[in-house]
Order: structure tokens, then sequence, then C-alpha cells
């Protein structure tokens, strides 16, 4: 190895330790402004030190309803799709049940 190739093994490792070290102080100063946002998880499974967020409620608008589904452009491939029930109930007991749930 002549002088020219251990100058230039010299300069990568200074510039990767150069690199490293950067990435240190970086690292700690995000640490820094992250601290006044971080919440102490009570824990482990539950959160993970994550801020929790607010459970959200189910909200039905029984005011829309779809009128008309149009299948224009769409290719048939097969005659029938898994088995067929016909059911006496009409969907305003799901309907029901749903606002149930709401509370």
């Amino acid at each position: 190895m002549d002088i020219f190739h251990i100058l230039l093994l010299m300069i990568l490792i200074t510039l990767q330790i150069g690199v490293f070290i950067g990435g240190v102080f970086v690292g700690r100063f995000m640490c820094i402004n992250n601290k006044e946002n971080y919440v102490k998880p009570q824990s482990f499974l539950k959160t993970s030190g994550q801020k929790e967020s607010n459970n959200k409620t189910i909200q039905i608008d029984d005011k829309k309803f779809v009128t008309e589904i149009r299948t224009t452009g769409m290719e048939k491939k097969y005659d029938s799709i898994g088995k067929e029930q016909i059911s006496d109930k009409d969907i305003s007991s799901s309907i029901n049940k749903l606002k149930n749930m709401k509370g």
C-alpha cells in the first residue's frame, strides 16, 4: 500500500466517525425536544409509552341510504356466489340494533 491508499483509508474512517458523532448529537437534540410530549406508560402491554387516544364513539347516520346500485360495466364471471338465503326480516330491525349500540 502506498501513501495515497493509507490517506484515503484514514479519510474514510474519519468521515465515518464524524457521521456517527453527528448522528448522536442530532439524536440527543431530538430527544430533548420530545421529552415534554412523552407520556410515561402505565403498563408496558397497554400503550408502550404512546399517548393515549380518546375512545371514539360509533356514529350512525340513519338518514342516508342507498337507493340504486349500478352494475353496468361490470363483468359477470360466475352464475352464483355462495349460498343464497331469503329472510323474512327487514332492515329496520338491524337499524334498531345499531341505534341501541350507539348508547
